[in-house]
């Protein structure tokens, strides 16, 4: 039986930004600026709440870090929209909220909204294929059936003809000589997004539709991953990410 992601998820990232375990890869967007910009083209977001689940630490325009880094907040809020993160990791939320932003310290499966009172969207990046370290530091991954919660909270919270838009860069996996795995889920373990629209369309959304990666992030998210290890053992090692998609689709 797998652990349950709500209970022991929560009690490791209420305690993420105290640990050495941040890594880059949690702003890898394989999503381009003018992609999204031609995804919100229609949408008047002036004053409107989006709300970002899982949000983690604020990714600003001007930090250098990196070709990768997703640029979805810089588009939303240069359309006027209130960009309003939620997360039940405490240090993030402290650093939302030095930057101008109003975070809410909540749960993803019970949020804090009532019924149909979001005016924007909702945005969740790398939120539906993440992960926490469990017991002797085993990957515990989100379920399928607790995304279908989250997504159901956020169904609740959206005003009629609002978005959702689910963004993950997918699993990281790591094998060295084709056998030994260093990381990365098992088969069962992954939430592709096909998986993630029938439960979407099961929910009630509708117009759901796949924002196309760029291919050259991709291929240089797999140049970063394969040089965090070291250079001897380069040549013996495949890094790839599985399961990646970006979707978008509105109540």
């Amino acid at each position: 039986m797998r652990e349950n992601f709500a209970q022991g998820g929560r009690k490791y990232w209420e305690g993420f930004g105290k640990s050495i375990e941040l890594a880059p890869r949690q702003y890898f967007d394989f999503v381009g600026q003018e992609k999204y910009q031609e995804v919100f083209k229609n949408f008047d977001l002036e004053g409107k709440n989006v709300i970002d689940l899982g949000a983690g630490y604020p990714v600003l325009p001007n930090e250098n870090n990196g070709p990768l880094v997703s640029q979805l907040h810089e588009v939303i809020e240069s359309k006027g929209a209130k960009l309003v993160p939620v997360d039940v990791a405490v240090d993030p939320m402290e650093y939302q909220r030095e930057i101008g932003r109003s975070p809410i310290l909540a749960d993803s499966f019970k949020l804090p909204f009532k019924d149909e009172s979001i005016d924007g969207g909702v945005i969740m990046m790398n939120l539906l294929n993440s992960s926490y370290k469990g017991d002797y530091g085993k990957e515990i991954f989100i379920s399928i059936n607790e995304c279908e919660k989250i997504l159901k909270e956020a169904y609740r919270i959206l005003q009629p003809d609002k978005f959702v838009l689910i963004n993950n860069y997918g699993y990281s996996v790591a094998k060295m000589d084709g056998l030994v795995k260093f990381f990365g889920p098992d088969d069962d373990e992954i939430n592709t997004p096909g998986m993630l629209s029938e439960v979407a369309k099961k929910l009630g959304f509708k117009m759901v539709e796949n924002i196309e990666f760029d291919k050259m992030r991709e291929e240089l998210s797999g140049q970063y991953l394969l040089e965090s290890f070291p250079r001897f053992l380069r040549d013996r090692i495949k890094v790839e990410l599985i399961g990646g998609g970006a979707l978008f689709f509105r109540k």
